[in-house]
């Protein structure tokens, strides 16, 4: 049905961006109504790394899923916890490695979601990330070394405007008790 309106008015723009704002709302709803599904954020993650989807729907799928973290992981006091807890360990185990083997455009979005993660759950719920990170280091690789640089900074910059606490310092010094030595190495 929606290719017969797009096709009789092919030549009606304004038409045409009503039906394409349609279909966007109603796609975007869909998928709003599914994200509390069990394996949601994975098939996300799946299609957002196969190499044969176009870059485009790949690129969609990573902003998709950052959104979705931003609007989902954040556990909030009285409310359901909105992703199952066997999703949530299974996005930690695999956000790293495909932000890290992913392109450039789709890196930036797995870094951002794997910040926002970090946010709420780095160092007491996810304390590899940073052992994680720096094995990334040995690679050599410039693409892989720039990504988890930029994760770190994302995952950083929320110190510079935290208030000063005994569990603030205890956390910057985990990071620069795992992250200083290696990460200064990069330079030598």
């Amino acid at each position: 049905a929606t290719i017969n309106l797009v096709g009789e008015h092919k030549d009606n723009p304004t038409a045409l961006k009503v039906i394409y704002n349609s279909l966007v709302v109603s796609s975007e709803n869909f998928l709003e109504s599914v994200e509390t599904n069990q394996n949601y954020p994975l098939l996300i993650l799946t299609l957002v790394e196969r190499a044969d989807v176009d870059m485009t729907i790949r690129i969609a799928g990573a902003v998709a899923f950052k959104n979705y973290v931003k609007r989902n992981w954040p556990l909030v006091e009285d409310e359901p916890d909105k992703i199952h807890a066997s999703d949530r360990e299974a996005i930690k185990g695999l956000i790293l490695h495909l932000m890290l083997t992913s392109p450039e455009a789709i890196q930036k979005q797995l870094s951002d979601a794997t910040a926002i993660i970090g946010k709420s759950d780095f160092p007491d719920k996810w304390p590899s990330l940073i052992t994680d990170m720096v094995a990334k280091f040995g690679t050599g690789d410039f693409h892989i070394i720039n990504g988890v640089l930029h994760t770190a900074h994302s995952l950083f910059k929320r110190y510079r405007h935290e208030f000063k606490s005994q569990k603030l310092w205890t956390e910057i010094k985990f990071v620069l008790d795992n992250f200083a030595k290696p990460f200064t190495e990069l330079f030598k």
